[in-house]
This record gives C-alpha cells, structure tokens and sequence, in this order.
C-alpha cells in the first residue's frame, strides 16, 4: 500500500481517500478505524530497512514539518541502533 523510498515521507489525511487499487488497504484500515497515516522510511546507507508508520484513529490529522523533523530524528537514531547491535553481533561470532 505505502511504498516510500529512502528519505520520502508520505501522509495520508483521509485513509478514506486511498486510491481503488488500495481497497484491501482501505477496508483493513477502516476496519480499525485509523483516519490518517503517517509513513517514513528507514534507510541504511542505499537500503531502506524498515518504515516508522504513525496512524490515527479518533481523528483526521496532518503533521507539520515540526512535527515530522523529530520523528525523523527518532528514526536515524533507531536505525543507528540496529546497525550497531548487527556490527556487535558480527564481532562476536567472528571472534
């Protein structure tokens, strides 16, 4: 359904308002109720490794730039995280 590529941040208003080739998408949203969704992509170096997904469900929202700036910020430091703990673990097995 939500395709971002690397550094791309993709927010939905309106859940209701995905396109029709996204209605399996739609109906498993609106089946729990979430009215908007928020996407970041988490990349290491060329490679996106996982996406940072905020979505509502009481109310219909965009976030503003100072809003998505630390959530962003949040995610490097997690992807950060992850790539230290795969160096760690590779240092242990090689030793």
């Amino acid at each position: 359904m939500l395709a971002a590529t690397r550094g791309e941040v993709i927010q939905i208003r309106r859940a209701a308002d995905l396109a029709p080739e996204a209605t399996p998408e739609r109906a498993a949203l609106e089946g729990r109720g979430v009215q908007s969704i928020l996407c970041m992509a988490l990349s290491s170096g060329e490679r996106t490794v996982g996406y940072l997904i905020f979505e509502t469900v009481h109310q219909e929202r965009s976030w503003p730039p100072e809003t998505i700036m630390p959530l962003r910020l949040m995610g490097e430091i997690f992807v950060s995280a992850l790539r230290r703990k795969r160096v760690e673990e590779n240092l242990a097995e090689s030793q």
